[in-house]
């Protein structure tokens, strides 16, 4: 029998397909965690107060 393409891919597709769900199931949970994060981090406010002078004739009339 001589081994054609196809049968070389569907000897190789069982092997690389747990690494693969592996790679994009870390993925996800780092997204989720950032998200998560992001979603529950109590961000402080600026303690300075900016004031800056801005000329009339920046704005339109």
């Amino acid at each position: 029998m001589v081994p054609t393409a196809d049968s070389d891919l569907n000897a190789i597709a069982p092997v690389m397909i747990k690494p693969f769900i592996i790679v994009v199931a870390l993925l996800a949970v780092v997204v989720a965690g950032g998200v998560a994060f992001l979603a529950t981090w109590d961000i402080p406010p600026p303690a300075a107060r900016v004031e800056k002078v801005i000329a009339n004739d920046r704005f339109a009339k």
